[in-house]
């Protein structure tokens, strides 16, 4: 058994012998901590700079892969096979435009049956605590959780909390509320939006004994990015799932390589910020 060390959470896996290899390609054994790529967003937000070309994104630096990367299903049909054998495939589920009908409720858009097909470790799917389509989305989690423990496939779910307006709540009792449901509902793991904030990341994970990662939210400069996943790893968060901030910079391996260094080699925030001031590429 590896020993815990500091705020390193157990996977909630069950006893599968599926999920137990799976999940080990998302979260490292040595340390228990997990960086993530998300490459879903254009479903979301539009066309992010830097997605053109997803293929390009996979080619990774030696030092600088991320734990695993997670696709939409048919980006994952296409490019699976890109993938390093040592870098886990998780497959986006659900998912609803910023200018649909109702961003406020994600539709399940690919089964967890399709995802193992395609040699996935893990699956995601979204619930938003205070939408007005919240039961729709509590039913659906449920229902993936049970799938994925029949599969043997882990489960990531992302777990939001918004306000009456539909506007994402980082602070206060409904975050942490959000991510523990997720986690009575049977996820394996847990996404959350960023706090910035190592009280506010305490408070969440007070609440939610599975490992959170957190999230990299709208574009901001790679400084402040850096200082809100130090904040996020102090509270206790086990990683990070940071997207447009990778794939958006001018140089994404860098960002990626350096997401590593800080979350695997635990670079202090002083030297992330060293390390990008010294890049080559103009930040």
């Amino acid at each position: 058994m590896i020993e815990c060390t500091d705020n390193a959470r157990v996977p909630a896996v069950s006893a599968s012998h599926g999920k137990l290899r799976r999940i080990q390609r998302i979260v490292d054994p040595a340390d228990r901590r997990s960086t993530i790529l998300p490459l879903d967003a254009v479903l979301v937000v539009g066309c992010v700079p830097g997605a053109e070309d997803l293929a390009s994104l996979l080619r990774f630096p030696q030092d600088g892969a991320p734990d695993a990367v997670m696709l939409r299903y048919g980006e994952a049909r296409r490019l699976a096979h890109e993938l390093p054998a040592d870098v886990g495939l998780i497959v986006r589920l659900s998912g609803a435009s910023e200018d649909g009908p109702d961003p406020t409720f994600e539709r399940l858009t690919n089964s967890v049956e399709a995802a193992a097909a395609l040699g996935a470790d893990a699956v995601c799917a979204t619930l938003k605590l205070g939408s007005r389509r919240e039961d729709e989305m509590l039913s659906a989690i449920g229902r993936i959780a049970e799938e994925c423990d029949r599969t043997g496939i882990v489960f990531l779910c992302e777990a939001f909390a918004l306000d009456a307006g539909g506007n994402l709540q980082t602070a206060g009792e409904r975050p942490a509320r959000s991510a523990r449901i997720a986690q009575e509902l049977g996820a394996d793991l847990v996404k959350i939006a960023n706090p910035g904030e190592p009280d506010e990341m305490r408070t969440i994970s007070a609440w939610c004994a599975v490992p959170i990662v957190v999230a990299g939210g709208e574009q901001t400069s790679p400084a402040a990015l850096i200082r809100s996943i130090t904040a996020a790893l102090e509270g206790g968060a086990a990683g990070v799932a940071i997207g447009r901030n990778v794939i958006s910079h001018p140089d994404p391996a860098l960002m990626q390589r350096l997401l590593r260094a800080v979350v695997h080699d635990r670079v202090s925030e002083e030297d992330a910020i060293s390390m990008l001031e010294s890049a080559v590429v103009p930040l």
